[in-house]
């Protein structure tokens, strides 16, 4: 079968302006998430993603959809550098919710693990709970240490709940936050009993 030129280059100046459209316009990537998007949802994470850089508080009500707000940034983010890598860190109460909407909304298994290569199966989100620091491998090593939140090997950290880790995981992610080139906090209740929660939450934004 002949190829016509002339659609050969029609066919590439439409990819092109495909490209510059989705650079220009963040939040096409974003809705690739499978999930019914409402107003809200789409307000919030295109206030996000046109700021330079991501760090941001979601404190929407229970069942609003944070955790798919979540998501969108991070399939925005994603697009933009196709090697990146993510760290969520919840409580241990959120984790099948959490495990759940990666793979059926993001279309990705996240894995809970490092010393593995995990970018070859195109796996990009390291899920993280209180119980693995209590957890150890096959071969006797922590699942979890708090050196694993570690800006130098993360790109993006989400954290959801953040006043109901412990102090240690609260104190690590204070810590270290501002190294991460993207920070996304979602909460439904920003409650903390003393000033001091509230000082260390806006210390990560």
């Amino acid at each position: 079968m002949t190829r016509n030129p002339y659609v050969d280059l029609c066919l590439s100046v439409q990819a092109v302006r495909r490209y510059f459209e989705s650079m220009r316009t963040p939040l096409a990537p974003a809705v690739g998430v499978a999930a019914a998007l409402y107003t809200h949802q789409v307000a919030n994470v295109l206030r996000v993603l046109t700021d330079v850089r991501v760090r941001h508080l979601l404190a929407d009500e229970v069942g609003l959809g944070k955790t798919v707000q979540a998501l969108m940034v991070l399939n925005a983010l994603r697009s933009q550098r196709p090697r990146l890598q993510a760290l969520i860190v919840v409580p241990d109460r959120l984790v099948p919710q959490w495990r759940d909407e990666i793979m059926s909304r993001a279309h990705t298994a996240p894995f809970d693990e490092e010393g593995r290569d995990v970018l070859e199966g195109g796996q990009y989100i390291r899920l993280a709970w209180e119980a693995q620091l209590r957890m150890t491998n096959p071969v006797g090593q922590p699942r979890l240490t708090l050196s694993d939140i570690d800006p130098g090997r993360f790109d993006v950290l989400v954290v959801d709940e953040l006043h109901s880790l412990t102090s240690a995981m609260q104190d690590r992610i204070v810590r270290v936050a501002s190294n991460f080139q993207h920070v996304l906090i979602l909460t439904a209740t920003p409650k903390f009993q003393d000033m001091r929660r509230h000082a260390q939450l806006f210390a990560i934004l």
